[in-house]
């Protein structure tokens, strides 16, 4: 095999390895996509549910000063 026909092949070389390089890249960055999205959905449901704990602590507070009131045991 020739100098000049070794330039092309080594060109050849690299440009697969690029090439596979790039395909592994893409294939890493769907993977973190996919998990990225899995990581949103489940911190909406963590920020619902946190949402109706608060509503729940508001109703609890409610009730609880009532009791106290209905028992002269707070101020107000």
């Amino acid at each position: 095999m020739s100098s000049e026909e070794e330039v092309p092949n080594l060109v050849l070389e690299q440009l697969r390895a690029v090439r596979a390089d790039n395909e592994k890249t893409h294939r890493m960055l769907f993977d973190i996509l996919q998990r990225l999205g899995s990581l949103e959905q489940k911190v909406g449901i963590i920020v619902q549910d946190v949402a109706r704990v608060d509503v729940r602590l508001d109703s609890f507070d409610m009730r609880i000063n009532r009791v106290e009131r209905r028992l002269e045991l707070s101020d107000a």
